[in-house]
């Protein structure tokens, strides 16, 4: 009984040790340039509140994409981040598009802009935004490496009887 009282005590603590330690590896520190390895360069997902949302669909196409210059919010950042384009990432959906709003997908916006600025520069200027909710850095997509393997299952023809 004692033993089993102390291995309890014993893993709460690790567990409560180990609910302490706040991992920062993907957050950016503040008015901080580093490098984001293993990221995409250029992008971040960004999801907006929505009344910002209801106004980026009544600026963009068929297709999900926002004419940039218009959006009114976005001008003070536009020209630091030199934004290229802002695309619903869940594109609208036509008869589905009720369910796609009950989900808030409609709500999700890829941001692509100048590669060279750095990713926690952009994220510090579009984290200024009142109507941006959630900022996501874009992990990189890495193909799988494989080598395709020649089996040769031919065999000798003169050794084989025919039937």
């Amino acid at each position: 009984m004692k033993r089993s009282s102390l291995l309890l005590i014993v893993s709460a603590l690790i567990f409560a040790y180990s609910c302490s330690q706040i991992e920062n590896d993907v957050l950016p520190n503040e008015n901080s340039e580093q490098e984001m390895p293993g990221y995409e360069k250029g992008v971040l997902s960004i999801k907006v509140s929505d009344n910002f949302s209801e106004e980026l669909e009544s600026l963009s196409n068929d297709l999900g994409e926002v004419t940039i210059a218009s959006v009114k919010s976005m001008e003070s950042i536009h020209s630091q981040l030199d934004i290229i384009s802002m695309v619903r990432i869940f594109p609208p959906a036509g008869k589905f598009e009720k369910r796609t709003k009950e989900a808030d997908l409609h709500k999700w916006y890829r941001v692509e802009f100048n590669k060279n600025l750095s990713l926690t520069k952009a994220y510090d200027l579009i984290d200024q935004l009142d109507e941006v909710e959630i900022i996501e850095f874009t992990p990189e997509i890495q193909p799988i490496r494989s080598q395709a393997v020649i089996l040769d299952n031919s065999e000798d023809k003169s050794s084989q009887s025919m039937i």
